[in-house]
């Protein structure tokens, strides 16, 4: 369980950045010998896929062959826990702490990243001798010092927000041909966002492999998440069964399903299968195939009830013993995969001083086949910037209790349809006493006094780039982590929690356009549709013209200072320097029209360290 981390430990032990982990006794690498004896690690999970997304759970139309072999060759968590939605599960999976305490509890207004004093997944393996690697889909944090790179990982290749349609991410991408980050800088990559994911996985497995590197990959895939671009030729075998939407739905889970097929032969023809732990789970309810079949469960992606957070997990390591479809029935959650991965590489002694778990270590229950030890866990994220008290499921055994006063039980009652609280006052007060008690834990990671801000004038990365997706808070009409948001001109207003690192001159730019778009700060902009996505385009207006605004004035307020700027007609952005002394500080930006009355936030800034 959870004890207080020591921040001023950790950050000792981290030096400047994630490298200097191997340099302390404590996170020592291994000999070259040892090296090579240690199981290699990938681990998959797609995106907004729901227990019921698999023909392994009964679906009757949606066939996923080479995700249900994983499941019959490794063993397998039936009673498996995420969050509702997806950065919560994420934050929970790298840290194995709950996303109330680690700082990762929402998908949006900087309430995505995990704290920089919480050990994370990726670090631990570098520090241990592993090569790692992420290929998708981060979601918990687009700058430094929250972004995957700085987090240990070697080789990143990814996109900003949720999915190819939201802010951060590169303009006008839509799942074919599409511009990712590359450890941080932009590159085109040719051919579907899901294998592209899988074909730089295994390149980055081979380079490995030929050096005898053990390898840690991560491929949280976007798919099947909407927007639902699948190959066509993946859909059209659903189509005369299901919707047409949802058809697209399970095209994508489709194409995930045969990508997986082809690294298993991969890792067959290569002598790695035996010897490499492969993990596969979707990270939260379902968001497309709930109408179709949802496995008699309540709710879906959001939800506090069953179908928004309770999934099937796959752990497949032949070498290991978690092999032969053993099927382990007690109560698990995405924070336990972290000690349980460390456990099954041998990597438990590196971690004593430093990290503190919410999960536990599963492995050698799972090798032994024994049962697990009783335990009471909690589901909790938020959709704000603060958490709400009681907005959460507390689970024990086959009891829910669901936002402090639906009571069910499962064994009797597995579609949630009758809530016999009344019935049961003594274990409601049990499971509210956990609840009141964990609460007083976390609650204090989750003020806003605790946000986490973004770093400007750091040597790791300048000029900083931000989007409207990290405002904290929002508000005004309109989604600020969506392009089409920001095509419609939305009046939207929000401000960015920052950390100067070093007193000095900054140039701080305020724009209506990412940088990649040639457009004047009041031009509007022409209809994007996906040339690769003709039919789905019918159904989903991802990308829809672009309204011109009448701006002609700005305005910049950056902690106490307040500058009013004209705006021509042919102005891409305002342009301000200032001096701004080390720490805390807040930025914002409006644009308005010729009487002065506001039209939208400053969807987009940078910010660069002059010196």
């Amino acid at each position: 369980m959870y004890s207080k981390i020591s921040r001023r430990g950790f950050l000792a032990a981290l030096g400047a950045g994630a490298a200097s982990l191997a340099a302390n006794p404590a996170f020592s690498a291994f000999s070259v010998k040892e090296k090579k004896n240690k199981p290699n690690v990938i681990m998959i999970f797609s995106d907004d896929q729901g227990y019921g997304d698999l023909s392994l759970t009964g679906n009757p139309y949606l066939k996923t062959p080479n995700i249900d072999k994983l499941f019959k060759e490794g063993v397998t968590l039936s009673d498996f826990h995420t969050a509702p939605l997806c950065t919560p599960t994420r934050s929970q999976l790298f840290s194995g702490q709950d996303a109330l305490r680690n700082g990762g509890f929402c998908f949006q207004f900087s309430r995505e990243m995990i704290r920089p004093d919480v050990p994370v997944m990726p670090e631990i393996f570098k520090a241990n001798g592993y090569k790692t690697a992420l290929f998708g889909k981060w979601h918990l944090g687009e700058n430094y010092p929250y972004r995957p790179q700085d987090r240990g990982f070697d080789e990143v290749v990814t996109f900003g927000g949720a999915h190819l349609g939201q802010t951060p991410n590169y303009w006008n991408n839509d799942y074919w041909d599409d511009v990712y980050s590359h450890n941080g800088e932009y590159k085109k990559y040719d051919g579907y966002c899901d294998d592209v994911w899988f074909r730089l996985g295994k390149d980055f497995i081979e380079e490995c492999r030929q050096k005898d590197e053990p390898f840690f990959v991560c491929l949280p895939t976007n798919l099947p998440h909407g927007p639902t671009f699948p190959p066509m030729e993946e859909a059209e075998p659903y189509a005369d069964d299901v919707k047409f939407g949802q058809s697209l739905f399970f095209g994508m889970i489709a194409r995930h399903d045969k990508n997986i097929g082809d690294l298993d032969k991969y890792l067959k023809d290569k002598g790695l299968y035996d010897n490499t732990i492969v993990v596969w789970f979707g990270d939260n309810g379902s968001c497309g195939g709930q109408g179709v079949y949802n496995a008699g469960l309540r709710g879906n992606k959001g939800s506090y009830y069953e179908g928004g957070h309770k999934l099937i997990c796959a752990i497949r390591h032949i070498k290991g013993g978690l092999s032969g479809g053993y099927v382990e029935e007690g109560l698990t959650q995405v924070q336990d995969l972290f000690p349980t991965l460390i456990g099954a590489c041998g990597l438990g002694e590196s971690l004593k001083t430093y990290t503190h778990f919410d999960g536990m270590d599963l492995s050698p229950f799972l090798k032994e086949r024994k049962p697990l030890p009783e335990r009471m866990l909690i589901v909790q994220c938020a959709t704000s910037v603060e958490p709400k008290m009681w907005q959460s499921t507390v689970m024990w055994k086959e009891w829910r209790l669901v936002e402090g006063k639906e009571l069910y039980n499962l064994a009797s009652d597995p579609g949630q349809q009758d809530n016999i609280a009344d019935k049961h006052p003594e274990i409601v007060r049990r499971l509210r006493n956990h609840y009141e008690q964990w609460w007083k834990e976390v609650q204090p990671y989750t003020t806003v006094e605790s946000s986490l801000p973004i770093h400007v004038g750091s040597r790791y990365e300048n000029p900083v780039w931000i989007t409207c997706f990290d405002w904290f808070g929002c508000t005004g009409q309109g989604s600020i982590t969506m392009q089409r948001s920001v095509r419609n001109g939305n009046p939207m207003y929000g401000y960015w929690n920052l950390f100067a690192e070093r007193t000095g001159r900054y140039r701080i730019k305020l724009r209506r356009w990412p940088l990649e778009v040639d457009a004047a700060l009041s031009d509007g902009l022409p209809r994007y549709d996906s040339p690769k996505n003709a039919q789905a385009n019918k159904i989903i207006d991802l990308y829809p013209e672009g309204k011109a605004l009448p701006i002609k004035t700005a305005r910049m307020k950056i902690g106490g200072i307040e500058k009013t700027f004209e705006v021509k007609d042919k102005d891409r952005e305002v342009v301000f320097e200032t001096k701004l002394p080390k720490g805390r500080t807040t930025l914002q930006g409006w644009f308005l029209d010729e009487s002065g009355e506001q039209l939208c936030g400053a969807y987009y800034a940078q910010v660069e360290f002059l010196g």
